[in-house]
């Protein structure tokens, strides 16, 4: 699998798929998200201080991502600076428990993947504005349920919000 980033406010996607992409895309503010790792399934803020980080030693150097659990529909704000600051999520993934930071669980008996709910990542993005993010799916169709392994993925659903005036407003509703 590729590395894909994406764009929020672009709605554009990049594929990194050789060094030359690597290095054209990587270290730079074009993008938002990237989605990483086994089937794409984990997700990064573009952030230059992480070094696991796709965009690590780039110019974003002011991002970060708090998990709020809450259905998307209910977050209304952007937390607060310190919140933000406290936030040790460097990566959004694979759930382990209910405790945890990721956005889905992963079944070893079945080998599919269902995201969770009530979880809802506000990112604080490199021009200092802010974004709520829910990933929903990772199936082809965005199917309620996911019964056969062979469904084909990844093909994310996820629903984002941009608060372009710069205020802790989240409200989409």
């Amino acid at each position: 699998f590729y590395i894909f980033l994406f764009n929020f406010r672009d709605k554009k996607q990049i594929w990194i798929k050789d060094r030359a992409d690597s290095l054209k895309w990587l270290k730079t503010k074009d993008w938002d998200i990237a989605f990483t790792g086994p089937y794409n399934s984990e997700v990064f803020v573009n952030s230059a201080k992480d070094q696991f980080n796709p965009g690590y030693e780039g110019p974003a150097t002011n991002t970060s991502v708090v998990l709020v659990r809450q259905g998307y529909q209910f977050v209304n704000e952007a937390p607060t600076e310190e919140e933000f600051t406290k936030s040790k999520i460097s990566k959004i993934g694979w759930a382990a428990n209910e405790n945890s930071d990721g956005w889905f669980q992963y079944s070893l008996k079945t080998h599919i993947m269902q995201a969770l709910p009530n979880r809802t990542y506000v990112i604080k993005l490199h021009d200092g504005k802010f974004a709520k993010l829910q990933l929903i799916n990772a199936y082809k169709g965005n199917p309620q349920a996911v019964t056969n392994m062979k469904w084909p993925a990844p093909f994310y659903t996820f629903r984002y919000y941009i608060q372009e005036d710069g205020s802790r407003n989240l409200k989409t509703n």
